[in-house]
């Protein structure tokens, strides 16, 4: 079905150094998503917003990936993987600055949407660059390493939203994401300007129809379960940690981040678990179980806080095992190389679509059962979605897969 995967330039050895600056790439574009989580207290208090608009605020930012992630993934194609990323971290930033002078929900949302729209091309673009960088030996190590893009990007900030807007409030946060993002387009610029698989364009030839194939349906799927999952639990932890357990806003943020770092640790396990001799199927569905056993403790009201928050952290860390082991899988479900690209677009589109469902639905289930419980009518159906596609995929021919 499928040959093993390939890169351009496979002659040369991997550059870990650009690997790292392509990852701190797609970290500091998922710092778009993290600034938000600690600041939805402040931004609730001072615009008045609901519940509910509050979990529109999170889930909009990822309308451009659940609609247009293959379409973007296409774009890259045609314009060169080292422009788009550049344009996404520039197009990010000048939303953020926006973002920062709305005084009502109409700016502040509609910059979200801009922001994940600079977000996808950039996580979309950088992975085309990082294959040329990456030795085949090398490429699985790099990929899962890839995959710790979003749990890094949303921990770091996080972690630092809190300290940065003791210092100038909500606005001030969204004016350093917005910096950072513009330095590291220039930085991106400076190091692979000279790199000719960063800037080739139109070589691909994919096409949409390349990746809607079963087993990359498959992968999508399970990739809307988990990752809809993942961050409506993880946006909503901050409010949860305030109102339950009595911390500060600044606080929440904080363990919030740590919990949320632990995604790192299942991304970067996935690939060794999977050279020990675990399936892909075996681990989406056993790391999607453990996610709906946690969601079950951290919701049900009669569990103690600490559980909840022991509970916070293992669905974390287990769940960090499915996007390092899609990611993974995208190049061995790929008849050519000019295909990888166009699967990394389609599982951007699920994770986006299930971002942007997830807290949306979750925030609904809540307000109407009228308490944190009825948020398990979102995250166990999201937990029984990935474990049946994950059930549903066929092993690809590579064994090394």
């Amino acid at each position: 079905m499928t040959a093993a995967p390939a890169r351009a330039g496979a002659d040369a050895g991997t550059s870990w150094p650009r690997v790292f600056v392509l990852l701190t790439a797609g970290v500091f574009a998922a710092f778009h998503i993290g600034k938000l989580p600690g600041q939805l207290g402040a931004l609730s208090r001072e615009l008045d917003l609901s519940l509910t608009q509050a979990g529109a605020l999170v889930s909009l930012f990822n309308l451009i990936a659940a609609v247009f992630g293959v379409a973007l993934g296409l774009l890259v194609d045609r314009v060169g993987p080292l422009r788009a990323a550049i344009g996404g971290l520039a197009l990010g930033g000048a939303a953020s600055v926006l973002g920062a002078m709305a005084q009502g929900f109409g700016l502040l949302i509609a910059m979200r949407c801009v922001e994940g729209f600079g977000f996808l091309l950039t996580v979309t673009a950088a992975p085309a660059i990082l294959v040329g960088e990456t030795a085949a030996a090398d490429q699985r190590k790099a990929l899962g390493l890839w995959s710790t893009y979003m749990p890094a990007g949303m921990a770091a900030s996080l972690a630092a939203s809190g300290a940065i807007a003791d210092l100038g409030g909500w606005r001030l946060v969204w004016q350093v994401v917005a910096a950072l993002g513009f330095a590291w387009a220039v930085l991106l610029w400076a190091v692979f300007r000279a790199r000719p698989s960063a800037l080739a364009a139109g070589a691909g030839r994919a096409s949409a129809t390349s990746a809607l194939r079963r087993d990359p349906l498959l992968l999508a799927g399970a990739f809307v379960g988990y990752a809809g999952h993942f961050l409506a639990v993880m946006s909503f932890l901050p409010l949860l940690l305030t109102e339950q357990g009595g911390y500060s806003d600044r606080a929440a943020a904080g363990l919030a981040a740590l919990v949320v770092a632990m995604n790192i640790v299942g991304n970067i396990a996935s690939g060794f678990v999977i050279e020990a001799g675990v399936t892909r199927k075996q681990m989406v569905i056993a790391a999607s179980l453990i996610m709906a056993a946690c969601s079950l403790t951290i919701f049900a009201s009669s569990t103690p806080f600490g559980l909840k928050l022991a509970a916070a952290f293992a669905l974390s860390g287990v769940g960090g095992l499915i996007p390092g082991t899609l990611f993974g899988a995208a190049p061995f479900y790929a008849e050519r190389p000019a295909m990888v690209s166009t699967i990394i677009g389609l599982l951007l589109q699920a994770a986006g679509l299930g971002q942007l469902v997830g807290p949306v639905l979750l925030a609904g289930a809540v307000e109407r059962a009228g308490g944190w419980q009825g948020a398990l009518f979102y995250a166990l159906p999201a937990s029984a979605l990935a474990i049946v596609c994950g059930a549903l995929l066929r092993s690809p021919a590579t064994k090394s897969s």
